[in-house]
Order: structure tokens, then C-alpha cells, then sequence
């Protein structure tokens, strides 16, 4: 639960050779590296924040935009295709791979040996995308930050 910029630098190089030729900008991203215990809102509006600087900063053209996440990142990049600030960029989604993650929580974890994982770095961490992520959020399912993100427009996820 402790992701880092460079977790997907392979992957980067890989899409580089893979892909010759042409403008390619790509936003290894910093902004949660540090806090991956926070609640998911917050590290959604970081994540937001951190691409749109980046697109500012750089002032850049985007005619694609494409995520590649790893684990929790996932269900950040999810949330923040589904902001009102991203609407503008909706339109230019060109890929979203998304690699091991947890799109329906662990809810109906089976694994006793997960779930006592989960219970002892939520009690060590208090964290709140580990709340969210068991689906513990809220009293009301349909209130849980999980369940409220897949009823949210922006991409549909097949399975």
C-alpha cells in the first residue's frame, strides 16, 4: 500500500520502445506516494491537482490521455475520471489498463489470512482507504465510497 513513483518506470520504458515515434508525456505521479492511507477523496482531488499542473505547467495540447494504474491507484484514477473537473478531458480517454486492482473492495474476502492483514494495518494505520476499501465507510452500503464510485459516470469497467 506504499506506491511510489517508480513503481511502473518499466512499464514507461516498455510503452517508449513499444511506441516509437511521436509526443509522448508521461506523468509519473508524486502526489500520494506519501500519504497512500488517506481516504480516496483526498487522494483523488491530489491526483486531479497533480494533472492538471502538469498540463498547465508544460502547456500541453492533449489530443489522448491514458492511465496506467497498479492497486489502489485504480480506483483513484476512477474517481478522478468521474470529477466534474476531468469532464473536459473525458472526451480525449484513450486507454485506462489497469493492472491487480481492487475494484469491488474486499468486501466478500474469502482469505482469513488477508483479512487479518487488512484489520491489523487498519488499526495500526487508521486509514481511510482501507475503511473504504472493506466497504466499512458507512453503515448504509449504498452510501460507501465503492459502491457510490461504480454508480458514478465516466468509464465502464468489463470484467
Amino acid at each position: 500500500m506504499t506506491g511510489n513513483s517508480a513503481d511502473l518506470r518499466l512499464v514507461r520504458t516498455y510503452i517508449e520502445l513499444g511506441l516509437p515515434g511521436g509526443r509522448k508525456d508521461f506523468l509519473m505521479s508524486e502526489r500520494n506516494q506519501n500519504d497512500t492511507f488517506a481516504d480516496f477523496d483526498s487522494m483523488t482531488d491530489r491526483l486531479l491537482d497533480e494533472i492538471i499542473q502538469y498540463i498547465q505547467i508544460y502547456n500541453l495540447a492533449i489530443s489522448r490521455i491514458s492511465f496506467i494504474g497498479h492497486s489502489l491507484g485504480n480506483l483513484i484514477i476512477r474517481s478522478v475520471i468521474s470529477r466534474p473537473r476531468f469532464k473536459c478531458y473525458l472526451g480525449k480517454l484513450h486507454t485506462f489498463l489497469s493492472l491487480s486492482g481492487p475494484h469491488l473492495g474486499t468486501l466478500y474476502n474469502s482469505s482469513a489470512l488477508v483479512n487479518t492483514g487488512l484489520w491489523f494495518m487498519q488499526k495500526w494505520k487508521k486509514s481511510g482507504s482501507l475503511l473504504q476499501l472493506t466497504c466499512r465507510d458507512h453503515s448504509d452500503p449504498r452510501q460507501t465510497f465503492l459502491y457510490k464510485l461504480s454508480k458514478k459516470q465516466g468509464i465502464y469497467l468489463y470484467v
